[in-house]
């Protein structure tokens, strides 16, 4: 079996050449943010505040991200979900291997359970990370089998958090359809690069980067939309007329996440490949 990150970082090893970018493709300078990261009250913008409505839209339109404050989950259930991440991710390897996403007689990594990236062909680069991938919506279609049984409280963290993060992200898309006059529920489906595809690129989908830590783990716990295949996606026409061309091409959910595969694998974006060109 091969080594996981967490091992290889914990033994003091240098990554292989398999975690390292090539040189064309390494940022010469990590850039510092001329300004904060902005900070939204959604407990303002649910109630309809004109001022932090001005700032919901400017962060989404500039950053395409904002820092939540008055989201209206407790530190508690924020707290808690950390806890337990860290706590797994200390188990023993044996036990974590438990959960693997190879399928007992498989080579290749599945898209759920414990391990790293899906590998595409023997040139991809690999993320410098461990990861436990877990549908967790809709809840019928669960897979108990990779949900962890350690730490105990696991299982019910995760399904309490996930209850209310899945109503705040549904408040915020229906926020965002809003503010540009379109249906409250046209965007609670999508997220992610598929509403900048869908706000015909008024809302900004920023690229998803993080910089290893050689003194310190870094744990992030982070929801995804999926689209179902049949699913189709495009530009709202309220929002194209001739100021605002289409800027995006139609596409299905099996062909936007067929596409999304082999950009990943090639550290590229797949909002890009969707793109209109001049010549169309």
């Amino acid at each position: 079996m091969q080594q996981r990150v967490q091992e290889l970082a914990m033994d003091g090893q240098d990554p292989p050449v398999r975690y390292i970018q090539r040189e064309p493709d390494r940022p010469i300078v990590v850039p510092s943010p001329r300004s904060p990261i902005p900070t939204v009250d959604l407990g303002l913008v649910f109630e309809s505040d004109g001022g932090e409505i001005g700032k919901f839209k400017s962060a989404l339109q500039s950053w395409g991200l904002f820092q939540a404050i008055g989201h209206g989950i407790p530190n508690s259930v924020l707290d808690e979900v950390r806890n337990i991440t860290r706590e797994f991710f200390k188990l023993p390897v044996e036990e974590k291997q438990r959960y693997s996403n190879v399928i007992e007689g498989g080579k290749e990594p599945g898209l759920e359970g414990y391990g790293n990236d899906r590998v595409a062909s023997e040139d991809q680069i690999l993320d410098w990370s461990d990861r436990l991938y877990l549908l967790v919506e809709p809840e019928n279609e669960r897979k108990p089998n990779f949900w962890p049984e350690k730490p105990s409280s696991f299982r019910t963290a995760l399904h309490e958090y996930t209850t209310m993060a899945r109503l705040l992200t549904n408040n915020v898309l229906k926020a965002m359809a809003k503010m540009v006059d379109l249906d409250e529920n046209y965007f609670v489906q999508y997220f992610d690069e598929k509403a900048e595809i869908m706000s015909n690129g008024m809302f900004k989908s920023p690229v998803h980067r993080a910089v290893t830590n050689p003194a310190k783990e870094r744990i992030s716990v982070a929801m995804f939309y999926s689209l179902e295949a049949d699913k189709v996606i495009e530009p709202a026409e309220g929002l194209i007329d001739e100021k605002r061309p289409r800027l995006y091409k139609k596409v299905t959910g099996k062909g936007y996440h067929d596409l999304f595969w082999e950009d990943f694998r090639q550290g590229k974006r797949t909002i890009d490949q969707i793109k209109v060109s001049n010549t169309e």
